[in-house]
C-alpha cells in the first residue's frame, strides 16, 4: 500500500464525518448485508448503525497518519488535531446510542466532530464530499488491532495498479 492509499482512505474517512447526516446514514444504508464487527455487543435493536459508524472511526484512527505527514508541523494541523481528539473521546466514551442512526442525526458530539471535520479538510485542501463514501470495515482494519488487514493491502495494490 502506498502512502496515497493510506491518504485518500483517511480523507475518505474525514470526508465521512464532515458530511451531512443524511450522508452519512445513506453511506450505512447502502452497505446492505456486508457483516460489519461488533463494537457494541449490549447493544439495542434501536441502535441501528451504531458498529458500522463506530467502524469509520476506527478506519479513520488507523489511516489519520498519512493526513498528518501532510503538515510540517503538529501547529499547522491544529484542525485536524482537535478532530483527532474529540473522535478519541467520542470512541472512549460514546455508547452504542450515540453511535447509531438516531446519535448521528440529532447528536450534539456528532454536530462538533462535522465541524471539526470540514475545518480538517480545509486545512488539507480536500472538499466536502457530497457522497459519503461506503466503509466495508472488516476489509479494511483489524478492528481489534486497528491495522490495516492483508486484504485491504491486496485491494489497494489492485486499485493502484489499475488506476
Amino acid at each position: 500500500m502506498t502512502t496515497s492509499d493510506s491518504y485518500r482512505i483517511g480523507v475518505d474517512a474525514l470526508q465521512f464525518f464532515g458530511a451531512e447526516p443524511s450522508e452519512q446514514l445513506r453511506s450505512y444504508r447502502r452497505l446492505n448485508a456486508v457483516s460489519q464487527p461488533n463494537f457494541f455487543p449490549q447493544k439495542r435493536d434501536e441502535d441501528l448503525g451504531c458498529d458500522y459508524f463506530f467502524g469509520v472511526a476506527c478506519v479513520f484512527k488507523t489511516f489519520a497518519g498519512s493526513l498528518s505527514d501532510k503538515f510540517l508541523s503538529a501547529e499547522d494541523a491544529d484542525h485536524l488535531e482537535d478532530f483527532n481528539h474529540r473522535l478519541n473521546v467520542f470512541m472512549q466514551d460514546g455508547t452504542a446510542a450515540e453511535w447509531s442512526e438516531a446519535g448521528v442525526v440529532e447528536g450534539i458530539v456528532w454536530q462538533a466532530l462535522r465541524d471539526n471535520a470540514r475545518q480538517a479538510l480545509d486545512q488539507l485542501g480536500e472538499p466536502v464530499a457530497r457522497e459519503a463514501a461506503i466503509f466495508d470495515i472488516d476489509a479494511l482494519i483489524d478492528p481489534d488491532e486497528f491495522r490495516t488487514t492483508a486484504a485491504a493491502k491486496t485491494l489497494l495494490a489492485t486499485r493502484t495498479s489499475s488506476d
